[in-house]
C-alpha cells in the first residue's frame, strides 16, 4: 500500500501532536525519571551518599537528557504512527477518493444506462 496523500499529512500531524503532547505532559516526569535513574546510577558507581563532585553531576545530567529524548521520541513516534493509521483509514473510505479526484465515477452502460431512445 502506497502511503502518499491524506496519510502522509496526517502522519505530519500526528508527529506534531506527538510533540505537543511531548511538551505539556512529557517533559517534567521524564527529566525526574532520569535524574532518579541517574542517581541510583551515580549512587553505584561513586559511593552512597552522592557528592557534588564533576563526575556524578555528570552522570545525573546524562541520564535526565537521555530520558527526555527517549520519551520524546516515544512520543513523536506514536504520535506519527498514530496519525499514519487514522489518514490511511480515511483514505481508504471511497468517498474520499470520489471528491479528491483519484478516482472516477462510474458510467453507466447498457440497457439501463439512462439514455432513452425517442421516436
Amino acid at each position: 500500500m502506497k502511503s502518499d496523500g491524506i496519510a502522509k499529512t496526517a502522519a505530519y500531524v500526528g508527529a506534531g501532536a506527538g510533540i505537543t503532547l511531548f511538551a505539556i505532559i512529557g517533559l517534567l516526569p521524564g527529566s525526574l525519571i532520569g535524574g532518579s535513574v541517574g542517581i541510583k546510577i551515580a549512587g553505584v558507581l561513586f559511593g552512597s551518599p552522592v557528592t557534588s563532585q564533576l563526575l556524578p553531576r555528570l552522570t545525573i545530567a546524562v541520564s535526565m537528557l537521555l530520558a527526555v529524548f527517549v520519551l520524546g521520541s516515544l512520543f513523536v513516534a506514536c504520535g506519527a504512527m498514530i496519525g499514519w493509521m487514522l489518514g490511511n483509514m480515511v483514505d481508504s473510505f471511497p468517498v474520499v477518493a470520489y471528491f479528491t479526484g483519484r478516482r472516477k465515477s462510474k458510467k453507466a452502460k447498457g440497457k439501463d444506462s439512462g439514455k432513452q431512445i425517442s421516436e
